[in-house]
């Protein structure tokens, strides 16, 4: 839910029911889009979570928007005050890190495991795999909310227990025994 509000200004005040319509309402094309577009922002969410608790001296910190030109990532060393920019790649296409790597050559990047050791630049000690089935499981369970009504969330006895109550009322009312008042 953190990489979606992250990824998704629109819906960052949103319920999770409504996340979940929102993404029922994707065709398969934006549904890949979105699962990629999240996967790297899960990674970048995971990847400053991990950097932050392994007690060395670097602290890392997202930017504040998304979008940002060439770098996901700012690395502060807490020892030396030096500051760096750090670009980080969720996929299995060596490709889109080498267009990467053209256009920001002073950047260094960071990629899931399976890339990184492929092409010998450093790892985030993730799993492309790992965050991909990640991403895929979480989207798969708030579109169940999205799918959900309010009967939903009534256990069914107490549903149908209010429900011969209630009938007994309404058809005494549909009878007219029991007119409104005004």
């Amino acid at each position: 839910m953190e990489a979606i509000r992250r990824a998704y200004p629109d819906l960052k005040d949103s319920s999770v029911e409504d996340i979940g319509r929102y993404i029922n309402s994707l065709d398969d094309a934006q549904l890949k889009g979105f699962i990629n577009n999240l996967k790297g922002v899960y990674h970048e969410i995971k990847f400053v979570e991990f950097e932050n608790k392994d007690k060395d001296h670097y602290f890392a910190k997202l930017f504040t928007e998304t979008n940002h030109p060439g770098s996901d990532v700012i690395l502060y060393n807490t020892k030396t005050g030096e500051v760096e920019y750090l670009q980080l790649k969720a996929t299995d296409d060596i490709n889109y890190i080498k267009e990467a790597m053209v256009k920001y050559p002073d950047i260094r990047i960071a990629s899931t495991k399976e890339v990184a050791e492929r092409l010998h630049i450093d790892t985030t000690g993730m799993s492309n795999e790992e965050i991909t089935k990640t991403v895929k499981r979480e989207i798969e369970r708030i579109k169940d909310y999205g799918d959900k009504d309010l009967t939903d969330y009534i256990p069914k006895g107490l549903f149908w227990y209010t429900l011969f109550q209630i009938y007994p009322l309404f058809l005494d009312y549909k009878n007219k025994k029991y007119p409104l008042k005004n």
